[in-house]
């Protein structure tokens, strides 16, 4: 049974002569956001491959939509070596209006090689971000990232970002609690890392700063401490993405050992 096998709400057969050829799968993000697999759907290398994927895109689609769901994502990892299989399923996904909404570089660092050190202003307060609840979390967030060029934020309704939000914040993952800070300018949070634990690394979900306080040194600050802190709890590597247009902090990243590993495209189709 394939779903089963796969964590997804539902799953879609091609079959020709008795045969799967092909196949495509969904799981719910949100309420109202579904995910597709990544790198979905896949199709057998036969003649008719690519009206196969569409029939099944279009599948998944009307499946969205009979159930509720206003929106559907994909992403893809992309490299030299599937660059000809990504082109195929932008122009499967196109051909339905889809569009790119994200583009993200996934970068890694060792956290044993040396980081610029970068105190915390005066003014500003470090607080364990779990000791803070998600309403003023999200107020800091939803600033900051309305103020920014993470492209995927803008392309979501209101009540998507927040979906957004709690997905991303969900405490029931493994937060690491003492990388995970914030810093706080009397009751307002100024700036913010998220870092949640996963099998072989320590990921970097979120980095963000208002933006009342940027230019401060706040996201060098909240990093610094959160890469220390890993490396006090003995994780070799630790990751992050952030999107290929924000040159900044791309070039902050690296100037802080993050070395690009690869790259997430990130497309998405609206239900009318």
């Amino acid at each position: 049974n394939m779903n089963e096998r796969f964590p997804l709400e539902a799953t879609f057969l091609a079959t020709e002569e008795g045969t799967v050829v092909g196949w495509i799968g969904v799981e719910r993000k949100t309420e109202s956001i579904g995910e597709i697999g990544r790198w979905s759907p896949f199709v057998l290398d036969i003649p008719d491959r690519n009206e196969i994927a569409k029939l099944l895109i279009s599948g998944v689609m009307e499946y969205a939509k009979e159930n509720g769901m206003k929106r559907l994502e994909i992403s893809f990892a992309i490299s030299d070596e599937n660059i000809e299989a990504y082109n195929d399923r932008c122009s499967w996904f196109g051909s339905f209006d889809w569009g790119l909404v994200d583009d993200t570089y996934y970068m890694t660092k060792d956290v044993s090689e040396k980081i610029p050190i970068t105190n915390i202003p005066e003014e500003f307060q470090l607080h364990p971000l779990l000791e803070i609840d998600d309403d003023t979390l999200y107020k800091c967030h939803y600033a900051a990232f309305t103020n920014s060029e993470a492209r995927e934020f803008y392309d979501l309704t209101k009540d998507e970002k927040r979906q957004h939000f709690d997905k991303l914040y969900d405490r029931s993952q493994p937060i690491n609690s003492k990388a995970s800070v914030v810093l706080k300018h009397g009751d307002e949070i100024a700036s913010m890392l998220l870092v949640v634990s996963r099998e072989d690394e320590e990921h970097i979900a979120i980095v963000a700063v208002h933006p009342d306080y940027r230019g401060q040194g706040l996201a060098k600050a909240v990093l610094t401490i959160g890469i220390q802190e890993v490396r006090k709890q003995g994780t070799n590597n630790i990751s992050m993405g952030v999107d290929t247009v924000n040159k900044p902090a791309v070039q902050l990243y690296k100037k802080y050992g993050f070395n690009v590993r690869s790259r997430l495209s990130f497309h998405s189709w609206k239900a009318r």
